[in-house]
């Protein structure tokens, strides 16, 4: 069996996985109504008694140009078909878009991941927000002590003791609050921890209780864009929708930090509002 072949019938297969209960045929004959010859369909699909839809299948290794639109245009008009799609496994050329956005004609990617013959496989377009502190800073308000301790004033060297009685400097608590839930719930821009009667540690060593420590947090939003590969998939993908039509079962490729590291790129508020994406992802990044 030539591979052409076996690429009309993998075709057929998942059109009509995808239309069950219509009549799907592979390879059929029509004589034309203008050229009064028989023109053979890849794959026909019936939606009624008197409407079909036709798909021309290509099993190419190069790209899918202009002429096999304007191909497809001249059969749909011949055989009277109600509309025309291009299940292809490779890309189209910018050419054979543009036409066919113009005359409605779909240009499909057969995807089937189990099956080698099927050459393109699918990814989603994720766009990944995350939250991270950009500065911190303190203040103290003491209502007990006069003239108040010598303190520093660096949140790398201020001491506190916090609720687990242990020693640590204010961006050491910071940091245990935010990986520890606070993350998520932070808002983007002026956040506030507010610690009433807290115990603190002067640059001498010696241990003062103060009324109030209010540690403030600006917290930026960063924005990155990747692909979130599918490894488990059936179905046509839509390339001018930028759709896919799946049936059964998919599975996604695990995507970790640090996959998204690698694959991911930075974008700022601009673009991301010109864009469309199939996941939004909230990441609750640590603060190190």
């Amino acid at each position: 069996m030539k591979s052409g072949e076996e690429y009309e019938k993998l075709s057929h297969e998942v059109v009509q996985a995808l239309n069950r209960g219509k009549k799907v045929t592979h390879n059929v004959k029509i004589v034309g109504r203008l050229t009064e010859v028989n023109r053979q369909i890849d794959v026909k699909l019936d939606e009624t008694d008197y409407d079909f839809v036709m798909y021309e299948c290509k099993d190419w290794r190069k790209s899918i140009g202009v002429g096999v639109v304007g191909q497809l245009l001249t059969d749909l008009e011949d055989v009277g078909a109600k509309k025309g799609a291009i299940i292809a496994n490779s890309p189209f050329t910018k050419g054979a878009v543009n036409l066919a956005r113009k005359k409605g004609v779909d240009l499909l990617h057969l995807v089937k991941t189990a099956d080698p013959k099927a050459k393109m496989g699918i990814a989603a377009r994720v766009l990944a927000r995350e939250k991270i502190i950009k500065s911190l800073q303190f203040g103290i308000r003491n209502t007990s002590l006069d003239g108040g301790p010598l303190l520093s004033t660096n949140p790398e060297d201020l001491i506190i003791v916090d609720d687990d009685n242990d020693e640590v400097t204010v961006k050491q608590y910071v940091k245990k609050r935010w990986n520890g839930g606070l993350n998520a719930k932070a808002t983007v821009g002026e956040n506030q921890i507010t610690l009433n009667a807290v115990t603190i540690v002067d640059i001498n060593g010696d241990k003062h209780t103060v009324t109030q420590l209010t540690i403030g947090l600006m917290v930026e939003q960063l924005y990155h864009e990747g692909p979130w590969i599918i490894e488990e998939a059936q179905g046509l993908y839509n390339s001018l929708k930028g759709t896919f039509h799946a049936y059964g079962n998919m599975k996604s490729a695990t995507l970790s930090i640090e996959e998204m590291e690698k694959t991911f790129v930075e974008l700022d508020q601009k673009m991301v509002d010109q864009s469309k994406y199939s996941i939004i992802l909230d990441i609750a990044s640590e603060y190190h």
